[in-house]
């Protein structure tokens, strides 16, 4: 299932109790933030370096933060030493995710 947005398509797939959100990570970025789309992946970048799982461990906290959810309630599925990854959402609808990234991508170009 694909999600239209603001911002170009980004693949978003319901499996089984989650939401699959492919994720395209900019590490040891000046600000954290959430930059669009990439390849059909959401854009984030975070500020650690990808050393030891830091950047992996902020991407979560980010993306928990922007999302109004438990880290607990984001996995990651693949990718944990690539910029490219697949993060498991629980407890959110894909409406609730599609309005929450519309949000955040109309901020990002209003301000």
């Amino acid at each position: 299932m694909s999600v239209i947005l603001s911002i170009p398509v980004i693949s978003i797939r319901h499996e089984k109790d989650c939401l699959l959100l492919p994720v395209r990570v900019q590490p040891g970025a000046s600000r954290q933030s959430i930059d669009g789309e990439h390849a059909g992946r959401l854009k984030v970048a975070v500020t650690p370096p990808p050393e030891e799982g830091r950047a992996n461990k902020a991407l979560i906290r980010f993306l928990a933060k922007v999302l109004g959810i438990s880290r607990s309630d984001l996995t990651l599925m693949s990718g944990q030493t690539s910029r490219n990854k697949l993060i498991a959402i629980e407890e959110m609808s894909f409406e609730t995710l599609a309005k929450v990234l519309d949000m955040v991508q109309l901020e990002r170009t209003e301000g």
